[in-house]
């Protein structure tokens, strides 16, 4: 997920295969045997079951309104046969403050969900729960993250303080290039591999389909500097460009992303596509919404963006329903010519996932919490949280432990089912490689036609061409510190210079604009930033090779 657009909430839909998560090789969690899982009956750590345990709960996000514990059957579950209750707190759309209130008088929550780069601070005024100790004695969380993962989050004093939140060990990704293949069919099915080729494509919709967008961009441009960006170079993910870097690898040292010639190349061919109004004239002024409509009515010859996989099997359940032919397919990425089209990566992943979760020193019985969060991430509480709880949706479990959809599964609504299992309760703690493997085998016992084209789509092109960054994870700097101040005026003036360039009236112009914006970023010390991230980036590598 990219931090331009936020994150957003999975709903309920997991249960039929529209999670997107990642599988692995690192082990899953070593306790709740298949048999048992989401029964009601064993559990991983005791102490989750010693007794009645409430604990408040904070996510530090301003969109993220957790609904009352107990009001949907997975919590009340939870709650019923793990006797735990949670007390979400509510940030009222004002995260930072409402955190920083609770900090300044005390009063703290027990857990806070919150990135990572906001946890040092909380660890050097003592306010967290150093998590060492119960990593050894609760088996399930140190056996899925693995060793390496907790290494790349141990604070200055070498202890850890946070827990991964969707955690992955191998590729995720939504983004990709999808294709409207009514209307590619009915051009002959022109060759579509290279830029050049996109651009000729492009003409002949604009030439024969005057009321259908050739080339759909998304909010703010996304699709231009996650999509185009990623194919102008080899082994050049887009990531550089999004919001937690702005900077590239170049030898031994990071740049500026706005030197990159990869993002100059890019901007200058999207800024001519956009001359010539073969992609979205609205890219800049449009909501998601607006950008959605367009996809899910089918206006659009290609969209290309950064959530492609839950756009189009959005879309194409509503658009089937009015016209089961039409059908949307993800192409293997676009690039530039004369690269190798198997090193463009257009998404990237990285074992840490999205982002922490702490235990502050307020909690009266912190081992409680992590016994009840190391539950979490075994196979029972995924299976509870992410496919609901037996006779909800499955009755039985396959003997791999993969939850078989039972009857009221395959014909509820996408609106009951949002009801019934609200999707909320899979952000607490996910463990991706656990829920991809179940997903991915519950698909297995579909019928063909019936099998998601999410998961197909990953299967076939998504996760193949997700790069792994985890060298440049966990390196935001203190929102406070010089470089962390330089870093939140880049988000708005990166996202300002992309919009200029891309309304520039030529190639020269792009390339003045963002040599100008380079210059300018001086003068709010984006110099310091690129350095903070350099010498990260390096202790990273060191943490990653074992030193």
């Amino acid at each position: 997920m990219r931090k331009r657009k936020g994150f957003v909430l999975l709903i309920g839909l997991v249960v039929l295969s529209l999670v997107a998560g990642c599988s692995g090789s690192k082990s899953e969690g070593t306790s709740s045997p298949s048999g048992t899982a989401a029964g009601g009956s064993s559990s991983p750590a005791a102490s989750a079951d010693a007794g009645p345990l409430t604990f408040s709960i904070y996510p530090n996000y301003d969109w993220w309104t957790m609904q009352a514990w107990g009001d949907d059957p997975i919590s009340k579950w939870i709650q019923d046969n793990k006797k735990v209750t949670l007390k979400p707190i509510s940030s009222g759309g004002a995260a930072a403050t409402k955190l920083n209130t609770m900090e300044v008088s005390g009063s703290l929550p027990d857990v806070i969900i919150l990135d990572r780069k906001d946890v040092p601070r909380f660890v050097e005024n003592d306010q967290l729960v150093a998590l060492d100790p119960y990593l050894d004695k609760y088996p399930n969380a140190k056996a899925a993250i693995g060793e390496e993962t907790l290494n790349m989050l141990r604070a200055k004093d070498g202890k850890i303080y946070m827990l991964p939140n969707w955690f992955a060990t191998k590729p995720t990704n939504n983004a990709g290039w999808v294709v409207n293949m009514q209307i590619y069919k009915a051009l002959g099915s022109p060759k579509l591999e290279t830029f050049d080729d996109l651009e000729a494509y492009l003409k002949l919709v604009k030439a024969k389909y005057p009321d259908v967008i050739p080339l759909e961009v998304g909010f703010q441009g996304d699709g231009i500097d996650t999509l185009i960006y990623a194919g102008m170079a080899e082994d050049h993910p887009s990531f550089y460009a999004n919001d937690s870097m702005f900077v590239y690898p170049d030898g031994d040292k990071l740049k500026p992303v706005l030197e990159d010639p990869a993002l100059k190349e890019a901007w200058q061919f999207a800024s001519r596509l956009f001359r010539e109004k073969l992609i979205t004239q609205d890219a800049f002024t449009q909501t998601n919404d607006q950008y959605l409509e367009k996809v899910n009515s089918g206006r659009v010859a290609i969209f290309a963006t950064g959530s492609v996989g839950n756009d189009g099997e959005q879309a194409l359940r509503l658009l089937q329903a009015k016209d089961p032919s039409f059908e949307y397919k993800v192409f293997w990425p676009l690039h530039k010519a004369g690269l190798d089209p198997n090193k463009i990566w257009p998404g990237n992943w990285n074992s840490l996932g999205w982002n922490a979760v702490v235990i502050t020193k307020n909690a009266k019985d912190p081992e409680q919490i992590f016994a009840f969060y190391d539950w979490l991430i075994s196979q029972e509480g995924q299976t509870v949280t992410f496919f609901g709880p037996k006779g909800l949706l499955w009755d039985e479990l396959t003997p791999d432990g993969v939850p078989v959809p039972n009857e009221y599964a395959k014909k509820v609504s996408p609106e009951e089912l949002e009801k019934i299992h609200p999707g909320q309760w899979t952000e607490l703690l996910g463990n991706s490689a656990m829920i991809d493997r179940i997903k991915t085998e519950q698909e297995k016992l579909k019928p063909a036609e019936q099998m998601s084209w999410l998961v197909r789509s990953q299967q076939e092109v998504l996760w193949k061409t997700s790069m792994n960054v985890d060298p440049f994870v966990n390196s935001d700097p203190d929102p406070n510190a010089p470089e962390g101040v330089a870093a939140t005026h880049m988000v708005d003036f990166f996202k300002q210079t992309f919009a200029k360039a891309i309304y520039a009236k030529s190639d020269q112009e792009v390339s003045d604009i963002m040599d100008k914006a380079n210059a300018d970023s001086a003068k709010f010390g984006f110099d310091k930033y690129v350095q903070f991230k350099t010498e990260k980036w390096k202790e990273n590598v060191q943490k990653l090779n074992g030193k």
